[in-house]
């Protein structure tokens, strides 16, 4: 159970868009993103698709958790999570 390995510069195909790697933010599994279409900011979340699917059913169930990021697409290959991208300060 390995994570997608990612770089800067490389496009994920979502259902609701096509995302282009940015930033690395914590170590292999957190990026940021941009949808670009829209040039909206997001998180681009990579791990074992176990886990993407737990935090993906979390995610889906308390979505109205004002405190939690808003899942806004996913990825299927790569597996990947893309959520809502608060700059720092701004967020809860």
């Amino acid at each position: 159970m390995s994570t997608v390995a990612l770089e800067i510069g490389s496009q994920a195909k979502g259902a609701h868009g096509t995302y282009t790697i940015a930033e690395k933010l914590h170590r292999d599994n957190v990026w940021r993103g941009a949808n670009t279409q829209t040039n909206t900011n997001v998180i681009v979340k990579t791990a074992p698709e176990s886990l993407l699917r737990n935090e993906r059913n979390m995610l889906t169930r308390f979505r109205d958790v004002p405190t939690l990021r808003r899942l806004l697409n996913e990825v299927q290959d790569p597996p990947l999570l893309l959520l809502e991208f608060e700059p720092a300060g701004q967020g809860c």
